[in-house]
């Protein structure tokens, strides 16, 4: 789900913040940026990164955001 929060920081390709649940922190740093605007980030859209699979900055300084599945395993 795109959300147009992170209108600020605008980037020539996109750069993934969050893989397989985790943060790249290092690609944080590249752009100023720290895991409290993340968090920031994702409270505004209405998510946890508790809930987020992958997560990248785009090109137009939005946030892309792909949640986890909820599958159950029985």
């Amino acid at each position: 789900m795109p959300s147009q929060l992170a209108k600020k920081q605008q980037t020539p390709i996109p750069i993934q913040l969050i893989a397989d649940g985790k943060v790249i922190e290092d690609n944080l740093t590249q752009l100023n940026l720290n895991q409290d605007w993340l968090n920031e980030q994702l409270r505004q859209s209405g998510t946890n990164l508790s809930e987020v699979f992958y997560a990248e900055l785009q090109k137009d300084g939005s946030l892309y955001i792909d949640k986890r599945s909820a599958q159950r395993l029985h």
